[in-house]
């Protein structure tokens, strides 16, 4: 079974891309909660898998300091401090399998246009009460069991991104350039690129819109430390026209 289906074609394939027509093809696989592993799997719709609940397309984990933001806006801060934590595409957590959304003392689901309307300064302090008492271990034990459970799938999207990109290692790289950001994606397009191409004197670019988070910018420092980067260039947007951008 192949892990995409072209809806044109009517064909399931091993690629992104459809072999026949070229267009885009939808990705099979399926996001499921695992009851005894107590994290997402990534596998096929269908699989007759008792342990499995469907979830979504898409889930993301929830790192110690959203769940503990989320935990000062529900009033309990902590409560989640050994639990499983993820967020789904449209903004609800499913924590310990379960669906949990932002509520108001209504019990009213708070979208995040209304998350403007709670008061900032209550939640602060009681953020800033508990955050020492945040610990990282829970989270580090499932993220470590997220990805021994989904290898084989982390495995085959390097592969297939390798084989992406098997027909440039033999360019020329001075005409090539990463776009940096700080982020996780821009993180992993970086080490996929340079493993795929076996070198890291690739020009990376990191546009620096001067309304970063001071993180951001001690990771940039890191990142060019670790990876050895033959050059990032550092491309400065003034402040002032930045913001107007935003008014726009």
């Amino acid at each position: 079974m192949g892990l995409y289906r072209c809806e044109k074609c009517g064909i399931d394939t091993e690629l992104s891309i459809c072999p026949q027509c070229g267009n885009k093809t939808q990705l099979l696989v399926w996001v499921y909660w695992s009851k005894t592993k107590n994290i997402p799997i990534m596998s096929f719709p269908n699989d007759n898998n008792s342990d499995l609940v469907s979830l979504a397309r898409d889930i993301r984990p929830v790192f110690p300091q959203e769940r503990l933001l989320l935990e000062c806006i529900l009033g309990e801060p902590l409560k989640y401090l050994t639990s499983s934590c993820w967020r789904l595409p449209s903004g609800s957590y499913i924590i310990d399998g379960q669906k949990v959304n932002i509520m108001n003392s209504d019990h009213e689901k708070i979208l995040i246009k209304d998350l403007n309307k709670l008061n900032a300064d209550e939640i602060r302090e009681k953020y800033q009460l508990y955050e020492s008492k945040n610990t990282n271990i829970y989270f580090e034990k499932y993220i470590e069991i997220f990805v021994n459970e989904n290898k084989k799938r982390y495995q085959y999207i390097d592969s297939e991104v390798s084989e992406f990109l098997e027909p440039y290692i033999n360019r020329d790289i001075s005409n090539m350039f990463i776009s940096i950001s700080g982020g996780k994606d821009s993180t992993v397009v970086s080490d996929v690129v340079t493993r795929a191409l076996g070198t890291p004197k690739i020009t990376h670019i990191f546009g620096d819109t001067t309304l970063e988070f001071p993180e951001t910018y001690e990771y940039i420092k890191r990142f060019k430390k670790i990876i050895d980067l033959h050059q990032l260039l550092q491309q400065k947007i003034e402040k002032r026209i930045f913001l107007k951008w935003l008014r726009l």
